[in-house]
């Protein structure tokens, strides 16, 4: 074989690897972002609560058995209703585990955003204090104005600093919730998208029916149901007066638990409306703020204004942007409650 031949084939060869080097890099880089989708179904095939659940629902199921076998059918129907319970709680918690990390991972990329902003803020405050210095060293900016403008860059300074560690405590805590080091990670930023939540003609009818899906007040009816089933054999005065207890106790129970639940439906309703209402003035500021970010961009071509007052324009943008971001994730977050209703706190 020639050298020309050699040379071809070590060419072809190394190609190859320089190939397939590239695609496991790729692959590698690619593992690196941890989806919304990924992040949940991580944190639900690892929480701890879940599998207690599970083998609670297993033991309620056996205790069910058993006791039918040793007290017949009203002694069964009781411990069934506990291992129904254990079963819905399955679903709930599979539930609460996706809300929870759908919060966190929206918190700490909105959390990133702020990051951002504020360190654009502090950049722009250093181009500002050059200014500012030369002003006061031409006497056109008071001592007071300057230590007001200091003080305001220290504040900063710490809003900076506890936003990056809470930040690194919030990865910590999504980390531990999915089984990774998320120094590793990035996070894919989710589509935040907004749809107004329906109107309801009669709120206490409204908060009636969602109260109704609630697996606490599913527990309360039966247990209720329960109590005034199952019939008094004894005699013994104590058994009788106890039993009786415990039926009037039912009852306020499960009135409680109904109440309860429908003046948190409520609440969480009337946030929802109200964030609307924010949202639709942050759009109408955002808008404001892109007219004003085009304008000054023009200006800045055609020399009418610095590129300190254009960037102070930019970041100004940015943060109205970030709060109509903070208004939307809020709003699903509570919609997701309304469509969920287990997944409010009955107490």
């Amino acid at each position: 074989m020639d050298a020309r031949k050699i040379m071809a084939c070590l060419l072809g060869a190394t190609l190859m690897v320089g190939a397939n080097n590239f695609t496991y890099a790729k692959e590698v880089k690619e593992e690196k972002i941890l989806t919304l989708k990924e992040a949940v179904n991580k944190a639900q095939s690892k929480s701890l609560q879940l599998r207690i659940t599970e083998r609670n629902t297993e033991l309620a199921k056996e205790n069910a058995e058993m006791a039918y076998l040793q007290g017949g059918y009203y002694a069964y129907d009781s411990k069934n209703v506990d291992y129904q319970y254990t079963q819905k709680q399955q679903g709930v918690i599979k539930d609460q585990v996706a809300l929870s990390v759908t919060n966190l991972y929206e918190d700490i990329i909105l959390s990133e955003k702020k990051l951002d902003n504020l360190s654009a803020s502090l950049q722009l405050w250093e181009k500002q204090n050059m200014k500012d210095q030369i002003e006061f060293d031409r006497g056109l900016k008071s001592n007071l104005y300057m230590q007001q403008k200091e003080l305001e860059h220290q504040q900063s300074l710490q809003s900076k600093a506890d936003l990056e560690k809470q930040l690194e405590l919030k990865y910590m805590q999504l980390g531990n919730m999915v089984g990774l080091t998320m120094k590793y990670y990035t996070l894919e930023e989710p589509e935040l998208v907004f749809e107004p939540y329906r109107d309801v003609a009669n709120l206490d009818s409204f908060a009636s029916s969602k109260a109704e899906d609630h697996v606490a007040l599913w527990k309360a009816t039966e247990e209720l149901r329960v109590a005034l089933e199952t019939p008094i054999f004894t005699q013994d005065y104590m058994t009788v007066i106890t039993m009786k207890a415990n039926r009037e106790t039912a009852k306020d129970n499960q009135r409680l638990t109904k109440e309860n639940l429908e003046k948190s439906i409520r609440e969480i309703y009337v946030q929802v409306k109200q964030l609307e209402s924010q949202y639709n003035l942050l759009v109408s500021q955002l808008e404001l703020k892109e007219k004003e970010l085009k304008v000054n961009e023009l200006y800045l071509e055609r020399g009418m204004i610095s590129n300190l007052q254009y960037e102070q324009s930019k970041i100004a943008y940015d943060k109205a942007k970030l709060e109509l971001d903070q208004v939307i994730s809020q709003h699903n977050q509570l919609k997701y409650q309304l469509d969920h209703p287990h997944l409010i706190p009955a107490v």
